[in-house]
């Protein structure tokens, strides 16, 4: 007699395959998502945008904005004192350089010490001239490329996800998901092959939308096998927060609602669009619980070399997230299950 978690895994599998168009759609969505990130990664905006405010006699001002403006990463505009303090508030500006009639400079700001640190370092390498180290501090900054498609693939498919695991949902509402039940007597049984097969369907998304990435951009930073590495994890942080999210609801459309919003509020909080390291204080310190972030330090990590892919400690953060996830989802189904008899 095969395991019921076997059983789960193949049922759910046959049900998705005779609808053939529909499944061949959702493989090759990952696809899309990895066009956009390219572009993205195209029409980006620059990491900083510095404001300056001349009053120096000394051309320092004009020598600031001709260095900021040549560099990827960074620009510069003039800007005037009336409009300072709105400039500041409204975040027109990462900063504004307010240079006085000998040459000397005050730095306006409300960002954090280390974004306001790294813009006092841009600042006086554009003025020495030190191009090298404006472009060094840039990059320690920016989202990578390989990153921004990680991200923008890792935010959709947990988004994607959550359809699969609804088969949960169905299975609930038909009786078939306490037939389960009572034949084995255990709700992990049921959940783990209801996540092995969401598992193995994000981990095809993800292999065809990664190597489309690397046709796209040949040099990535990483390797294509330790890509193909990183997407057990970020497969099995999509499956199983999916499973959770099926767990708590009885209707598909309030779980993929549900995850929609969670998911976005992960994104935002975690750097997909901008690296977290340019957030205020508190978002930074909210970040902590984003998964998306962890995944975005994992692959830095790896990128830059720092340390093995099994020695990262991002990758040991992203592991408990996939078992807190799951345990949520046994926890919640145990608890709601009453409802279902």
């Amino acid at each position: 007699m095969k395991p019921v978690w076997l059983t789960v895994f193949i049922m759910h599998y046959k049900r998705n395959i005779h609808k053939k168009s529909t499944f061949v759609i959702s493989l090759l969505l990952p696809v899309l998502v990895v066009l956009l990130g390219f572009i993205s990664g195209k029409i980006s905006t620059p990491s900083y945008r510095v404001g300056i405010l001349s009053n120096d006699q000394t051309n320092k001002s004009n020598t600031l904005l001709s260095v900021c403006n040549n560099l990827e990463g960074i620009s510069a505009a003039l800007t005037g004192s009336e409009t300072l303090q709105s400039d500041i508030r409204t975040g027109n500006f990462t900063a504004i350089v307010e240079f006085r009639p000998d040459g000397s400079y005050l730095l306006h700001s409300v960002r954090n010490k280390e974004v306001i640190n790294r813009i006092e370092i841009l600042v006086d390498a554009s003025l020495n001239m030190d191009t090298a180290t404006v472009s060094f501090d840039l990059d320690n900054i920016k989202v990578s490329p390989v990153s921004k498609i990680l991200a923008f693939l890792l935010t959709f498919l947990m988004i994607t996800s959550t359809l699969s695991a609804t088969l949960f949902l169905k299975d609930k509402i038909s009786g078939t998901f306490l037939r389960y039940l009572y034949s084995s007597g255990h709700t992990f049984s049921y959940l783990l092959g209801n996540m092995l097969y969401n598992f193995l369907i994000t981990y095809l998304q993800f292999f065809l939308g990664i190597t489309l990435a690397k046709l796209l951009i040949p040099n990535l930073g990483i390797s294509y096998n330790l890509l193909l590495l990183l997407g057990i994890w970020l497969s099995g942080l999509a499956a199983s927060f999916a499973t959770w999210i099926a767990s708590l609801f009885k209707n598909d459309m309030y779980a993929n609602q549900s995850s929609s919003g969670i998911v976005l509020l992960f994104s935002l909080t975690g750097g997909t669009f901008i690296s977290y390291q340019q957030m205020p204080d508190l978002l930074q310190h909210i970040s902590i619980v984003s998964p998306i972030r962890w995944f975005l330090e994992s692959v830095t990590n790896v990128e830059q070399g720092a340390s093995g892919l099994f020695n990262n400690y991002s990758l040991l953060i992203l592991t408990i997230f996939i078992v807190l996830f799951l345990f949520l989802a046994i926890t919640c189904t145990n608890y709601n299950k009453k409802s279902f008899t």
